[in-house]
């Protein structure tokens, strides 16, 4: 069984008044400014990619069915990776970057390397809004400026 559903499983059990007076108050504090400006780089940065792909692939799509989609699920993965082909295997600042999620903060480089092999098969957009999601802002404000060139 995963961690988050056994997460799930316990939040359940949790009394509601727990919940309301814990939980719930917590969700109204206002948020550390860092991590709000993030969340607008990522909306920003997410819209502003999905625009240019689709500009730039808009014309091929008589002949591959989303071709923006599928070229900038194929771009961020190479900026991760440093341009090395994922075939090649994860280079150590791709493993790095995604060691930035809790969840694989403790986890070995095997543990990762599965998830992003079993994380292929599902569907582009998550796979480019988890991407967009790990980089930071400086790293997606770099990886808009590649894109552009």
């Amino acid at each position: 069984m995963s961690e988050y559903i056994k997460m799930c499983k316990l939040v359940k059990t949790l009394p509601n008044d727990i919940i309301r007076e814990h939980i719930i108050p917590y969700t109204f504090q206002i948020q550390p400014k860092y991590l709000c400006d993030d969340i607008e780089s990522y909306y920003s940065v997410k819209t502003h990619l999905y625009e240019l792909y689709y500009n730039r692939w808009k014309d091929t799509f008589y002949y591959e069915d989303n071709a923006d989609i599928n070229w900038l699920s194929n771009d961020i993965v190479g900026f991760f990776n440093e341009n090395i082909a994922t075939m090649n295997g994860y280079t150590v600042n791709h493993l790095k970057k995604w060691r930035r999620l809790f969840i694989f903060q403790d986890k070995s480089d095997l543990f990762i390397i599965d998830f992003l092999n079993n994380y292929k098969y599902r569907k582009c957009i998550k796979d480019i809004n988890l991407h967009i999601g790990v980089l930071t802002k400086f790293e997606r404000e770099e990886f808009i400026e590649l894109c552009c060139e």
